[in-house]
């Protein structure tokens, strides 16, 4: 059939052999109370740009989109073959289908989901700032203090000074250091409780010995580091790792 200008009032019904375009299509007016396609291959079914689409339906073969509405609102339109056509905020969606089977899926309301805003933990010290890497928070602290002071103050926010477990992770970090001039920082890792057995205060060892030692893990050394002067990982200016006093004071990160 072909479009129809006026409005579709009551019970119109609109049915055909093979309608190559679909029956009941109206770009102006309003269609209203159960307009319904049947026959062998119907088009589009009930579409409308103005108006609102309620109750509509389409039955048959291989059916296109049902009920759909780009400006009104759309309710309870159905597709036997298809995929319903359903609304949000006032506009719509439509499903599509292809010989019986829905191509894609009924639109959603709201503003397509929602997540935690990155960095929104406590800070361990008033002026440290947050960076996000591969969903995981970082706190840049950029006031020195010892290991000890510097882990607490990690825990005190539910953190511990940061652990590196790839040389990805490794490199931003530093990068990210370097771009606050941070100089040397602590990581956090020490051999205190087991001499020469390197481990994470977040929980893990990934180093046993000195320099000739065994990596379980992702180490970053310098050149004949550790070298048992200090039981406290602390990565240098140079990007590599060494072993020092826990009394020094450093900038540090927490993870």
């Amino acid at each position: 059939m072909g479009a129809q200008a006026g409005s579709d009032s009551a019970t119109a019904a609109g049915s055909g052999g093979t309608g190559a375009a679909g029956a009941g299509s109206a770009s102006a007016g309003a269609h209203s109370a159960g307009s319904s396609a049947s026959g062998g291959s119907a088009g589009a079914a009930g579409s409308s740009k103005g108006g609102s689409a309620s109750g509509g339906s389409a039955t048959g073969g291989n059916s296109g989109a049902a009920g759909s509405s780009s400006a009104g609102s759309s309710a309870g339109g159905t597709s036997s073959a298809g995929a319903a056509g359903s609304s949000s905020s006032g506009a719509s969606s439509s499903g599509a289908s292809s010989g019986g089977a829905s191509a894609g899926s009924a639109g959603t309301a709201g503003s397509g989901g929602t997540s935690a805003a990155p960095c929104s933990g406590k800070k361990p010290e008033a002026n440290c700032t947050c960076q996000t890497y591969s969903a995981h928070d970082y706190w840049f602290c950029p006031t020195g203090h010892d290991f000890t002071t510097s882990e607490a103050n990690c825990v005190s926010a539910g953190l511990h000074l940061a652990h590196v477990t790839s040389s990805a992770e490794d490199k931003w970090i530093n990068d990210a250091a370097n771009a606050a001039s941070f100089g040397e920082y602590w990581l956090g890792s020490t051999d205190a409780s087991t001499p020469n057995t390197w481990t994470w205060l977040a929980g893990g060892t990934f180093w046993t010995g000195v320099a000739n030692g065994t990596a379980s893990g992702y180490a970053h050394w310098n050149t004949g580091e550790p070298n048992a002067s200090g039981d406290c990982l602390v990565v240098q200016t140079g990007f590599a790792w060494d072993d020092r006093i826990c009394t020094d004071q450093r900038k540090y990160i927490c993870d």
